[in-house]
């Protein structure tokens, strides 16, 4: 079973033998894949045009635009329900509490302070390694809680970076 949520609206969605249930009700569904990144979608015999504009497989979440218009998708599978059934809040299993180098290196330059909300993805840091620049972004949405290291800062593999609140 299949939680999904758009627009404010939650739908349970059901694979079963023969197609899918949405909210216990028989749907005729089939999606064809156009290109990397568009869909043919039919569903009940109605056809939609989809495209993927953002896809976070950790937060378990879909930006598409169907029909030219723009829908976020929020998607809970068993084990979603099975942790809030054991009081178990998910986004704390996910949080990120430092940064840490992954190899050693040369700290270039640091983009954040403590303070700053940083959204996932963001750039925070550049660390040189091996002549190479490697961009280090924040892995969820966050508040920096420290800065430990500064521009031109050596750093050894594993050396803590950045904290987050």
């Amino acid at each position: 079973m299949y939680r999904v949520t758009a627009s404010g609206k939650t739908r349970d969605i059901n694979p079963t033998e023969s197609g899918y249930q949405v909210d216990g009700e028989r749907v005729d569904f089939d999606v064809v894949q156009t290109g990397t990144d568009t869909f043919h979608i039919l569903l009940n015999h109605q056809s939609f045009n989809a495209r993927l504009h953002r896809l976070n497989r950790n937060l378990k979440q879909v930006e598409l635009e169907v029909n030219n218009e723009l829908i976020q998708l929020t998607i809970e599978d068993d084990f979603d329900a099975l942790l809030v059934k054991m009081g178990i809040d998910k986004d704390a299993l996910n949080k990120v509490s430092e940064i840490k180098a992954p190899m050693p290196g040369l700290v270039l330059s640091v983009q954040v302070n403590p303070g700053d909300e940083v959204e996932e993805g963001q750039a925070l840091l550049v660390l040189e390694a091996m002549k190479m620049e490697n961009v280090l972004n924040a892995p969820g949405a966050a508040i920096v809680k420290s800065v430990i290291v500064t521009s031109g800062q050596k750093v050894d593999k594993n050396d803590v970076l950045i904290t987050f609140e």
